[in-house]
């Protein structure tokens, strides 16, 4: 080797990095820092997730909820005021819809008597009803004795309203200007009554009293099969009968021959 080669070589080793065993130092890993909410792994230097601690909420700067408010606002969204002006205007409205705007006077209430035709072929009775009012049906025999309803049927619900509010007597209401047929069944009468109800013009009727030229059982009481002279009063149909109790008033006195003979 060349003295140039040698000092080439020289110098590589001076400037190579030189270890020894007595240089040579551990350098331990740094443990991974604690996280709140993690567990480290010592066997793998992994962090892994833990349940974390429970944390309590913080105070709310603003007020709680009112309860009774909200029960309010829930059941009754109205004001006070508004409460008065919607009563103000249901009540505007509701006279608005009774109001009469026919231009004629209103009808005139009327009580009368009338004795239903069973023939057959005969017209029905009619009944008038004014509006925002009613009118009261009773029944009765041949003797004026109260002849029990036991069924009813209202054909049109939608424009009256019928209620039973006694044995003998039954209820009719206006909802609606429209005929309306209504059907009531008497107590041993095979024979239904229907009667037709209408809304009233000039009168409305506000108790209507019907006598059925029958008397209940077929019999007829004591008191119609004597004369005040102590006999028998002969009475040869019914309908004579009827005619007598319905015309009571104006006999003033007369006995029921005599009625039977006018």
């Amino acid at each position: 080797m060349t003295v140039p080669g040698m000092a080439r070589a020289f110098l590589l080793v001076l400037t190579a990095p030189t270890w020894s065993l007595a240089q040579a130092q551990y350098v331990p890993v740094p443990a991974a820092k604690a996280t709140p909410g993690y567990v480290t792994d010592p066997g793998s230097g992994r962090s892994a997730s833990a349940p974390a601690s429970r944390l309590e909420p913080m105070p709310s700067p603003l007020p709680g909820p009112n309860r009774v408010t909200e029960a309010l606002d829930q059941t009754a969204p109205l004001t006070p005021k508004e409460i008065r002006e919607l009563l103000e205007q249901l009540y505007r409205r509701q006279q608005a819809s009774t109001e009469n705007v026919t231009g004629r006077a209103p009808a005139r209430p009327v009580t009368s008597m009338e004795t239903l035709d069973l023939s057959p072929g005969s017209a029905p009775p009619v009944v008038r009803v004014a509006l925002g009012q009613g009118t009261v049906i009773s029944f009765s025999d041949a003797a004026g004795r109260p002849w029990e309803i036991v069924d009813n049927l209202n054909f049109n619900d939608e424009a009256y309203a019928t209620k039973l509010i006694g044995p003998h007597l039954y209820s009719v209401a206006f909802k609606r200007a429209v005929p309306a047929n209504i059907t009531v069944v008497l107590k041993g009468l095979p024979r239904p009554i229907v009667i037709t109800a209408l809304p009233a013009t000039d009168e409305a009727d506000y108790l209507k009293e019907f006598t059925v030229p029958r008397f209940i059982d077929g019999v007829a009481p004591a008191a119609a099969t004597a004369s005040s002279r102590g006999g028998a009063l002969p009475l040869m149909h019914q309908n004579c009968w009827t005619i007598f109790t319905a015309h009571l008033p104006k006999m003033r006195g007369r006995s029921g021959r005599a009625a039977c003979q006018a």
